[in-house]
């Protein structure tokens, strides 16, 4: 299968999403593992997460265009990053897809989120009283789809753990309707930065990313 989507954001950085319909002999072949990596694999017990798993490696070989063996090594946080290689990195995948967006500036983060209602059961927990109030009825689906999808690729972004959804990434009302951005402010322990989440609904799929 070809790519589902690709974006180049700018001469340092690209992002592209898989729609997987390959076996995992498929990738398998195409990247190159070593035994660090099947230890990895030999760990992962669910058939589709595997699938998954594999082809977000498959995107991140893809986009940095590079043919030997590549190797993702995890911080004490669990952000990836790949082992030799100055890229800055953020991998993602849901029930059927997968994707990647390298930069070779700066850190980045990246989100696909299937659209669904089951995401309503949640939005309690992951978003402030100021952001529920967004949630028109004609839209409640998409906007917190949306939400979620954007704060999970902050959170990618700074790969640091105990990072509240609710409390530390607060979101304004999204600019544009199946495409745009959302204005963002992130209280991290570096300090309060400002960010701009990019996303695109594309068919029954939400992709955010930050740069």
């Amino acid at each position: 299968m070809p790519l589902f989507h690709s974006h180049t954001i700018d001469e340092d950085t690209r992002l592209a999403i898989w729609q997987i319909n390959e076996p995992q002999d498929f990738f398998i072949a195409q990247l190159k593992l070593n035994e660090a990596d099947y230890s990895v694999i030999r760990s992962i017990t669910s058939d589709s997460r595997l699938t998954e798993f594999l082809a977000s490696r498959y995107c991140v070989r893809l986009l940095a265009g590079i043919d030997e063996e590549l190797t993702l090594v995890k911080d004490e946080h669990g952000k990836p990053s790949v082992k030799g290689h100055p890229l800055h990195i953020s991998i993602t995948h849901c029930l059927g897809y997968a994707g990647a967006i390298i930069s070779r500036k700066g850190p980045v983060g990246m989100d696909i989120e299937p659209i669904h209602s089951r995401v309503m059961r949640i939005v309690s927990k992951f978003l402030s009283n100021k952001e529920l109030s967004y949630l028109t009825p004609s839209r409640e689906i998409d906007l917190a789809t949306l939400m979620w999808s954007a704060k999970e690729s902050i959170y990618k972004y700074y790969g640091q753990k105990g990072l509240s959804f609710s409390r530390d990434i607060n979101l304004q009302l999204p600019i544009g309707n199946d495409s745009g951005y959302i204005d963002a402010i992130a209280i991290a322990s570096s300090g309060n930065t400002h960010h701009k989440v990019h996303f695109s609904r594309l068919g029954g799929i939400m992709l955010t990313y930050v740069v």
